[in-house]
């Protein structure tokens, strides 16, 4: 399972990675009539509220990048087979499954289902 662990991670990595990207440097109005289509749902002045929201986005993809660094560490020390890598990993499955059900919460179902795959994914990996 190591092998699964470090490509679950891997992917996790860079896909946070964008999140970040995506939160840090790209935030708009298309972009969140992209992911979160029912933000702008009977919002009285859409644009306002996405230029509003652009320092909190860039605050949430600072998270995500830590998150990418974790995911990152934990591919790169479950490749290298180190005891600490169980531990990282379930640490980093954690964080997923809470930034799922925060995604959830705020009906961004693309990101729960990325971070609730793979925190689930993760998790399984780790256990066997």
């Amino acid at each position: 399972m190591q092998t699964f662990v470090v490509i679950v991670a891997g992917l996790g990595a860079l896909a946070h990675v964008y999140f970040a990207y995506t939160e840090m440097a790209n935030w708009s109005l298309a972009t969140v009539g992209r992911i979160a289509p029912t933000w702008l749902a009977g919002a009285p002045s859409d644009a306002d509220h996405v230029v509003w929201a652009r320092r909190l986005a860039f605050n949430v993809g600072a998270y995500n990048l830590v998150l990418a660094l974790i995911l990152a560490a934990t591919a790169w020390l479950s490749n290298a087979a180190h005891v600490a890598a169980p531990v990282l990993g379930l640490v980093a499955a954690a964080w997923l499954a809470v930034a799922a059900l925060a995604a959830l919460a705020t009906r961004v179902v693309k990101a729960f289902l990325i971070q609730g795959a793979l925190a689930a994914l993760l998790a399984a990996g780790i256990a066997l």
